[in-house]
């Protein structure tokens, strides 16, 4: 029916724009490589905050909403490990109160 098509259609541009929005915030993230290996090997030199791992996006399914679990892992959440150690100063994350998205390499999966 004309409802599915065009539902259909929907869903397919968001798709697009996000595989969009995930393509950019990729290359962000790969640009600061190796900024985030000077940082880390200076807070490893003094015993400092190291991330080892950060994630963005949904990381548990809530109850009421199981349809969640039939989006893969990689589609509801992004790996932000290396955008918050770029954040890191002195042993401290300096993250201001604003919209994490706004951080450069992080978008919103959802």
């Amino acid at each position: 029916s004309q409802g599915l098509r065009q539902h259909k259609k929907e869903s397919d541009l968001r798709k697009q724009v996000w595989d969009l929005k995930r393509e950019e915030a990729l290359k962000k993230a790969s640009l600061m490589e190796e900024q985030v290996a000077q940082i880390r090997r200076r807070e490893s030199a003094i015993g400092g905050l190291i991330i080892l791992r950060a994630r963005f996006g949904i990381l548990s399914i809530p109850p009421n909403q199981p349809h969640l679990a039939a989006i893969s892992d990689e589609d509801r959440y992004i790996d932000v490990t290396n955008q918050l150690q770029l954040l890191v100063d002195r042993s401290t994350l300096q993250l201001e109160a604003r919209p994490k998205t706004e951080i450069a390499g992080i978008f919103d999966p959802h």
